[in-house]
Parts: C-alpha cells; sequence; structure tokens
C-alpha cells in the first residue's frame, strides 16, 4: 500500500511537470514565428530536484529524482532544424553522483548521450518557443555491488528519453531554456531531470559567414592538461590528465582526430591509450568553436587497485570542447572527456575528464 502511494506521488509529480509543456503546446494555436535566419542552436544546461523514493530530501541543485542525488546535473547539446516545425537534437546530460551527501543508495551515477526529434511552437511569433521531443539514450551507469571499496558494477545499454521544452528569447541569437526530461530503462530504474540553461543559436547554411581564417592550413594539433574524476563506487580526483591531437578538417563543420590520452593519475586509477574520433563543429562568429567528437578509444590500465593492471580494452570517447581564438593560429582549449565502455564489465571504472589547453593550426 506505501509503495503503492509513493510511486502515485511520483508518477503524479512527473505527469504536472511535463502536462505543462503540453497544455501550453495545445493552446498554442497561433502562427508560429520565423527564425529561418538560424537553422541550428547549441544548448548549455545546469539544474535538477533531487528527491526520490528514497526519501531524501528535496534539494534545488539536486541531480536526478530518481536515486537522491544532491550534485548538479549539468547538459551540453546542439539542435539542428530539419523542418519549419521539426527539429533533431544530440544532448549529453549528467545526472550528477549520487551519495556524497550520506544519504544512503546503491545508485551512484548515470549520464546518457540523447538522440531526440521534436515538434515546435511559437505562439503570435513572440519571444516563447514551446517544444516536445522524444527519442533513444544510450547510458552508462555505476551502482555498488558490495561494501569493498571496489565492490561495484558498471552498466551501459539503451533507454527512450521524452521531454518538455521552453525556450525564451533574450535575442534573436540569445535564449534561456527551461527543461524536463523523462529517461526510461526497461531494466533498470527511470530517471527525471529539471535543467535551466542558455542557448545560442547559429546562422543558417545560406547566410553563414564567411570563415575568418580562410587559408588556414587543414591540419592542427591540440595539447591540453587538467585533472579527470573517477566514476566508480566513490568520486576520487585523477591529477595530471593530459592529451595531445592531431586534427585534419574534412569540410568547414567536420574533422578527423587521432589522440593520445590520460585520463589522469590516481592509486585506483591510471588509465591511458590512443583515440580516432570523427568531430562534429561550428564556428560561433570569428572567435568561438564549438565541438563534439565520438569514436573508438584504445587503452591500458596500469594501476592494479581494480584487478585490472595491464588489461587492454576498447571503448567509445565522446568529447565535447570549446576553442577560442586568441591569435590567428592559435586557440585557446577547453574540452570534457568522457570513455565509454561498450560492454557490461564488473569493476572496470568510468571517468570524467577535464582539460583545458592552446591548439595549434599549421
Amino acid at each position: 500500500m506505501s509503495l503503492t502511494f509513493h510511486v502515485t506521488i511520483k508518477n503524479v509529480r512527473f505527469t504536472v511537470l511535463l502536462g505543462v509543456h503540453f497544455s501550453l503546446v495545445a493552446v498554442c494555436l497561433a502562427q508560429d514565428g520565423d527564425r529561418n535566419r538560424y537553422d541550428s542552436a547549441v544548448i548549455g544546461g545546469i539544474g535538477g530536484l533531487g528527491g526520490n523514493f528514497q526519501q531524501t530530501p528535496f534539494g534545488i541543485t539536486g541531480g536526478t529524482w530518481a536515486t537522491g542525488t544532491h550534485t548538479s546535473a549539468y547538459s551540453v547539446g546542439y539542435r539542428q532544424q530539419l523542418r519549419r516545425l521539426l527539429s533533431g537534437s544530440v544532448t549529453y546530460v549528467n545526472h550528477g553522483h549520487y551519495d556524497r551527501h550520506g544519504y544512503r543508495t546503491h545508485h551512484h551515477s548515470r549520464d546518457d548521450i540523447q538522440v531526440e526529434f521534436s515538434v515546435a511552437k511559437r505562439p503570435r511569433r513572440g519571444p516563447l518557443e514551446f517544444r516536445l521531443g522524444g527519442g533513444g539514450a544510450y547510458y552508462s551507469e555505476t551502482d555498488q555491488t558490495g561494501e569493498g571499496g571496489d565492490d561495484f558494477q558498471n552498466r551501459q545499454g539503451f533507454g527512450f528519453v521524452f521531454s518538455g521544452v521552453l525556450d525564451v528569447d533574450i535575442s534573436n541569437r540569445l535564449f534561456i531554456e527551461g527543461r524536463v526530461d523523462r529517461h526510461f530503462v526497461l531494466d533498470r530504474y527511470d530517471s527525471t531531470n529539471a535543467l535551466a540553461g542558455l542557448g545560442f543559436r547559429l546562422q543558417g547554411r545560406d547566410l553563414a559567414a564567411v570563415s575568418p581564417n580562410p587559408g588556414a592550413s587543414k591540419h592542427a594539433f591540440r595539447i591540453n592538461y587538467g585533472l579527470g574524476r573517477l566514476n566508480s563506487k566513490q568520486s576520487e580526483t585523477l591529477k595530471r590528465a593530459f592529451q595531445v591531437a592531431h586534427e585534419m578538417d574534412l569540410s568547414p563543420r567536420f574533422a578527423l582526430a587521432t589522440s593520445y590520452l590520460r585520463e589522469g593519475t590516481a592509486p585506483e586509477l591510471n588509465r591511458k591509450g590512443f583515440a580516432i574520433q570523427g568531430e562534429a563543429r561550428q564556428e560561433l562568429g570569428d572567435f568561438l568553436t564549438l565541438g563534439m567528437g565520438l569514436g573508438p578509444y584504445l587503452n591500458v590500465d596500469h594501476s592494479p587497485f581494480f584487478q585490472r593492471k595491464g588489461r587492454m580494452s576498447v571503448d567509445a570517447l565522446f568529447t565535447a570542447f570549446l576553442d577560442v581564438r586568441i591569435a590567428r593560429q592559435v586557440e585557446w582549449s577547453f574540452s570534457t572527456s568522457r570513455p565509454r565502455s561498450l560492454g557490461t564489465l564488473k569493476n572496470k571504472p568510468m571517468t570524467d575528464v577535464f582539460q583545458t589547453g592552446l591548439k595549434f593550426r599549421l
């Protein structure tokens, strides 16, 4: 009886949030606004509400409702207009870490890559735009399996995601976005995130500006340095993360990158390897470039902590980056990377890697 009541409350809470978006879209029968000058956008967000079936208290800076995290969730995504009302998007969502505030849970972390299609409505050509979307999500998560330091299980798999979005224009290019999404996983727990963020519209292909550096070489080198975070049963800091990469332009928006990556060093992990990634990127004005990369990552762990010393693995490496041009051939780089296991392996840790450095164009 108690369990049924609590599940009902949780479902009502979710229904109310998404119901607001559905209702607003349904009653907005006016002509949609025209934003033909801009056919894509990049969006970053942070948020979450906390609170869950394990009775942990609510917190406005929590991550996901599903498991009571009280660290912030964050997201970064790219949205492309396909038709006047239809768009497609790719979004990376990190749901936060669940056991950092003394609340007992067997769940530790989850993040996913979401691919969605959405329909939009802009009432009376005004500053508000409503979106409803749905699609698939590939997730990675870590759960506790015992009391030992290395008793955890990393899982990967596919689920479904549905979202409601409200965009509020600040200018033709800049907007504030509020987003609620529900991630359904058939054999695991579902999760809900509420995120607020900032978006920037990109100029349409027909009006795209000429590259500010048209005579530049197609080859560039990137050198980054930073730290990592270990996503095992505990979140340990990995020091001295390092990356050196060679990038070759294939077109104005796509490139091929080969890189050496050291995720950082700690007693629990000392993993390094080589990656080949396809990169999609977009220039914002004359000095900013946003991009994402994905590809195979061949790596070896040199730490004996998880009984994986000398073990070789092939994972998928996801990277999001921002480059700031500071000279004609030099850019300041910021990036976050996440190796994602291609299989379900017990006691195999995953990491987040945060780096900054310089990119030199030849």
